[in-house]
């Protein structure tokens, strides 16, 4: 019996299951989903909603350079009385970054709204956070249904004004997100970073793409503050740091942006760790948000935003359900949501596993990884008793992603470095299915592999000196059953791998080297065309690859777009293996994702050390052209980063979305037809030429 014949036989199996529980009057229920283990400790959700209090819209008149002005308008975003998050508006002045440190003083709001010329700041490996370019000391009082503000830099007076601004009259000057797009996972609709086709013609220079929204939702930048780096000073003279609450990439369904981070909680603090840091200060004081940034317990918190207006539609927390990792890159990284069929899943930062409805945020079912999130549940406890993370770290773990293949959820379970389990939990109800032992990398996100109608998952793992090169498996994502696995031929594919229909791209030993990796050596690159039966060898191609978790190619329409050491951009054609075009750039050989879209390819030059930096190629392999278009474009918004693996730049239906320092950052791609002139930025939209049909 084959793979094909052994699933439909396991499918019959289920059917009659299914049938004698309804015949015995078995049945399921959402909170009674099989936990992985009997020690398990359900979590209760809170769900929150009711985010659309009015926007402050603050419109300040700043002297410039020769006796000019710069009108700058900053949007605050409330909730249930507080200022929550802010957003400037993109204009013709120079500042590009916000911050605001505002409480309440009787009915209204006092304290400071921080402006900046930069992205980012200190070194690209520290806590620095912009340097202020201009501290606005603001007063802002309700008066009737009105609101009214005073404002001063230093000792002068500015001149602003202010208005409330409800989300409808923000949305009627934005369209929506094509419900029919998605970027469903960490790698895209099709897990291999391309997004589906737009109606719309797309720039041809970034500097033209639009900031049309930041997210009501407020986080971190992602790679995790460290107490080895710096103080930030109380004093004002930088924006606020925020925690870096997990670096997982916005996924995108239904036409709207689904989020997880952890926010920390509680009021355990490692006490030694503050000591130190009041130390590094030298008897200076701690800004307010230092101690956020330590304490030791963090609320698991999955929100939906609006995909037009970047409001947030539904909150769902778990109080005290994560962990507050820290110290930079060895912290948590790609806990990224998966998006399937109105449901949204996600790993939490303890290895809790949630299942939500993606219209209103509710439980379907709540699970775990199991062994793994028992044994970092058992040092939360002991961190909290004595107030110290002592055996509470991460060293650059949790970098794979969920995804949903045949019913079945399917992740790493994170149990050890390079060749962890594959697990797989019923989608419908958490029920744990299988476990494969040392079949998955702590890094990749398994692949969905689709053949005959029917489903399949294909995992690899890293391999290390003392087990080999590791092998690549594939799936029947019900049973379980491993179809096939490959063993020779491969070097240390510990990174999500690439698939195109009957291709699996892999790393693979160079010339002369032995297949047993010591390293993050360079690897040739090699093809292996597959079936639920069986696989073969297509090709190898000798070429110098970096490590394709932190540099992860684009597939279209059977070209494959891979990023070399070197640095050099590859256009290879998947079923022969050659190279139809090249590019010499001059990126980073630091782990980045890259994005296709519509002909462009969007390449981040370093996502794991420094700030955002996306260079653009115009891609057309039958013609032979891959080349570079305009200059770098680094988007003038608060930067974030991640590491092992780096965040991924979605982009759906002509909209680009950047998790960015405090917050996603919407950018719309697409050449305005008729300007509305309602607002910098807003446009009328009609398609000017057919959808391309990929490459």
């Amino acid at each position: 019996m084959n793979c094909a014949e052994r699933t439909l036989a396991a499918a019959r199996t289920v059917l009659l299951l299914i049938a004698a529980a309804v015949l015995t009057g078995g049945t399921a229920t959402a909170r009674g989903a099989e936990p992985a283990a009997p020690e398990y400790v359900l979590v209760e959700p809170v769900y929150e909603s009711g985010f659309d209090e009015p926007l402050i819209e603050i419109e300040f008149t700043l002297s410039a350079d020769d006796d000019a002005r710069d009108v700058v308008t900053v949007r605050l975003m409330q909730r249930q009385g507080e200022i929550t998050q802010s957003f400037l508006v993109p204009g013709d002045h120079p500042y590009v970054t916000e911050g605001f440190l505002l409480d309440r003083r009787g009915d209204g709001w006092a304290g400071r709204i921080l402006l900046s010329h930069e992205t980012r700041g200190g070194p690209a490996r520290g806590m620095g956070t912009p340097r202020v370019s201009r501290l606005l000391d603001v007063e802002l009082t309700r008066e009737g249904d009105g609101i009214g503000v005073t404002c001063k830099s230093g000792e002068a007076a500015v001149p602003a004004s202010a208005r409330l601004v409800t989300w409808e009259e923000i949305g009627r000057q934005r369209d929506p997100l094509d419900a029919s797009k998605s970027w469903p996972t960490w790698h895209g609709p099709g897990c291999n970073f391309a997004a589906e086709p737009c109606a719309h013609e797309l720039v041809d220079d970034l500097r033209d793409a639009r900031l049309v929204w930041k997210s009501q939702e407020r986080f971190g930048s992602g790679k995790a503050q460290s107490p080895r780096y710096g103080v930030i000073p109380a004093d004002g003279t930088r924006l606020p740091l925020l925690p870096s609450s997990g670096g997982a990439s916005p996924v995108v369904g239904g036409g709207n942006v689904f989020v997880y981070c952890f926010l920390p909680s509680g009021e355990a603090v490692d006490e030694q760790l503050l000591a130190q840091r009041r130390e590094r200060a030298g008897g200076k004081p701690l800004p307010p948000w230092e101690m956020e940034l330590w304490r030791i317990a963090a609320d698991d918190v999955i929100a939906c935003t609006d995909g037009r207006t970047g409001q947030t539609l539904w909150r769902t927390r778990y109080p005290g359900a994560g962990a507050n990792w820290h110290d930079s890159k060895a912290g948590p990284c790609n806990t990224t949501p998966c998006w399937h069929d109105g449901k949204v899943y996600v790993i939490g930062s303890t290895g809790r596993v949630y299942c939500l409805d993606a219209a209103t945020g509710r439980e379907v079912w709540q699970s775990s990884i199991g062994p793994r999130h028992f044994a970092i549940e058992e040092a939360k406890r002991a961190a909290l008793k004595e107030r110290a993370y002592g055996k509470l770290k991460f060293n650059r773990d949790f970098g794979g992603a969920p995804i949903v293949a045949g019913g079945a959820l399917v992740m790493p379970d994170f149990t050890s470095k390079g060749a962890c389990g594959l697990l797989a939990l019923d989608a419908a109800t958490g029920r744990r299915l299988w476990l494969i032992p040392q079949a998955a990398a702590e890094d990749a996100t398994p692949l969905r592999y689709e053949h005959g109608g029917q489903q399949y998952v294909i995992s690899g793992t890293a391999g290390r000196e003392e087990n080999g090169p590791g092998k690549i498996v594939c799936v029947e994502p019900r049973t379980g059953e491993v179809c096939w696995a490959i063993t020779e031929g491969i070097w240390r594919n510990r990174e999500s791998l690439s698939i195109w229909g009957d291709y699996l791209m892999v790393r693979a030993p160079a010339d002369g080297e032995s297949p047993v990796p010591s390293k993050a050596e360079p690897a040739a690159m090699a093809c292996f065309r597959i079936s639920p039966e069986g696989y073969r060898h297509a090709w190898t191609l000798p070429v110098r690859l970096g490590w394709w978790k932190e540099n992860p190619p684009s597939i279209v329409d059977g070209y494959l777009l891979a990023r070399l050491i070197g640095p050099k951009l590859l256009c290879i054609e998947v079923a022969t293996g050659r190279v139809v075009a090249e590019a010499e750039n001059g990126l980073s050989e630091s782990g980045a994702t890259q994005t296709y879209a519509d002909g462009l390819l969007l390449v981040d030059r370093d996502g794991s050390h420094s700030a955002t930096e996306l260079w653009v190629f115009r891609t057309n392999p039958q013609a032979g052209v891959l080349e570079p278009l305009g200059e770098p474009w680094s988007p003038p918004h608060a930067h974030g980063t991640s590491y092992h693996p780096p965040c991924a730049h979605p982009v759906v239906d002509g909209r680009l979305l950047i998790r960015g320092g405090d917050g996603v950052y919407c950018y719309d791609l697409r050449k305005p037809q008729v300007q509305n002139g309602n607002e910098p930025g807003a446009a009328v939209f009609s398609p000017v030429r057919p959808p391309l049909k990929g490459l």
